[in-house]
This record gives structure tokens, C-alpha cells and sequence, in this order.
């Protein structure tokens, strides 16, 4: 009953304050996310301090990440989409949009290279690398990826390194979509730099998305590590992203498969 209670407040910690440990200042972040044995120490002692230590440190000089744009967008664009059934989830561990979306009672299929903590009917996990899907062609209605094809073919999570991993990426979700179906995505974008993720200049964006039919796209601009600012795109060149602030910027794009 105890580890019962403890997994409990671990997912309510882990979604209710999902932008306050995710987005921390980097030093913290690391603590919370530092694991040993197959386990994160600090972030279980947490779990069994009083509330009101939790609360204090979970709400203590925190930023907001950009999942607080992405997620309404993601549901805002989906949901013009008529007869949308099937979805390909990419890059899922660290996000509740797969949760979100099979309890909505669309059939999600995510992939990452760790497990989703959560379990759905409507959600079926795969392990492996965004590079190779293990999914037949032309199978998906759409398909999803959330601040992650930047990390694809860097050793950000322990993942082989490789060249062009983003675009590798994004070949073989498009390979995976029905003809005719919809993409979306969301980068990091600003003034292009690599760190342990890629930051897309604007151009460079448009560029993996080649093969794609641009439909939308919307940017945000974080100021003063908390507010997410609308911005055009030319704007976003100008837009700072670094190891101590974290992804400032974001860029959020809805497409759809070019017909033969």
C-alpha cells in the first residue's frame, strides 16, 4: 500500500508540476532527474518529505517550458482533422500528450527509447530509435513529435550518434503517414545552435520540411523564463537559447503529407 501511495504522488507530481521540474534551472533539474541503480534518489526523498517542503521546492524559482504552448496547439490542430483515427506518437517518455490523446479515444502508437511511466487500451509503446520506425508504410492518420526530432542523432539520451538524424527522422515519419496524412511537430528555433539538442534557425526548419506541405506555423518567445510571447517568424532569428536559460524559443508546425 505504501509503494502504491508513493507511485500515486509520484504521477501527480510528475504532470501536476510537469513544468516545474521539467523546466527548472539546469542544476536542479540534474538533481531531480539523477538516477542510480535503475532509480532517481533525490526525487524519491522528495516524494516522502511533507507537501509543503515539496511545494517549496517545486515552486521556487521555476520556469515555464514550452510544453505550455505545444499542448494546446497540438489539440487546437488535431482537432481539425476529420476521420482521425490512428496516431504515431514520436518521442513520448517525457510528455502526457499520448495519455491525453488515447484517452480522448484515438489509437496512439509512441515511440521513444525509454518507457512511458502510464498505460492506456488506446496506447500502444514501442522502444527503439526515431531513425528506424518499427512501423509498416502508409499506416498512420497523423503523427506527432514534441521537442524531439532535435535530439535525434545526438547523444542527448544515450542515443547512437549520426549524421542528419533530424532529417532521418522526419523521412521516416513521413514514410509511415497515409498519403494525404498530417505532421505535427515542434522545434526549438532562434538563432541556430547546437547544444546537447539542436536550435533550428527559421530557414533551416523550412528546409527539413521539404517534403512536407506546409499548412501552419506558430512561434513563441519565452521572456523572463515564464512568458510565452507570440513572435513572426522573421523575429525568431533573433531569439537566444543557451545552457543556462534553456529553449527560449519555439517553433510549432502543422503539415501534411504530399499526395504521389
Amino acid at each position: 500500500m505504501r509503494n502504491d501511495k508513493l507511485l500515486l504522488e509520484y504521477l501527480m507530481m510528475r504532470w501536476y508540476y510537469v513544468e516545474k521540474i521539467m523546466a527548472r534551472r539546469p542544476g536542479l533539474e540534474k538533481i531531480l532527474r539523477f538516477r542510480f541503480g535503475g532509480r532517481k534518489p533525490f526525487l524519491s526523498l522528495l516524494l516522502r518529505c511533507p507537501e509543503r517542503i515539496r511545494r517549496a521546492v517545486l515552486t521556487t524559482g521555476w520556469n515555464t517550458s514550452e510544453r505550455i504552448v505545444e499542448t494546446p496547439w497540438l489539440h487546437r490542430l488535431l482537432g481539425k482533422i476529420d476521420g482521425l483515427r490512428t496516431i504515431l506518437d514520436v518521442g513520448c517518455a517525457d510528455d502526457r500528450s499520448s495519455q491525453e490523446l488515447a484517452q480522448m479515444g484515438f489509437l496512439v502508437f509512441g515511440l521513444d527509447r525509454r518507457r512511458h511511466p502510464m498505460t492506456h487500451p488506446c496506447f500502444h509503446q514501442s522502444t527503439g530509435d526515431a531513425g528506424a520506425l518499427p512501423f509498416r508504410s502508409d499506416v498512420f492518420d497523423a503523427a506527432v513529435s514534441i521537442s524531439a526530432i532535435e535530439h535525434v542523432g545526438l547523444s542527448s539520451y544515450g542515443t547512437p550518434v549520426f549524421a542528419a538524424g533530424d532529417r532521418l527522422a522526419l523521412s521516416e515519419i513521413r514514410r509511415c503517414l497515409k498519403p494525404g496524412g498530417f505532421l505535427y511537430l515542434t522545434v526549438p528555433v532562434g538563432h541556430e545552435n547546437t547544444l546537447w539538442y539542436r536550435i533550428y534557425g527559421p530557414d533551416a526548419v523550412r528546409r527539413l520540411l521539404s517534403d512536407f506541405e506546409l499548412l501552419e506555423a506558430h512561434f513563441y518567445e519565452r521572456r523572463d523564463g515564464k512568458d510565452w510571447i507570440p513572435r513572426t517568424e522573421d523575429q525568431m532569428n533573433n531569439v537566444v537559447s543557451t545552457l543556462e536559460t534553456g529553449t527560449n524559443g519555439v517553433g510549432i508546425y502543422f503539415c501534411r503529407k504530399r499526395r504521389p
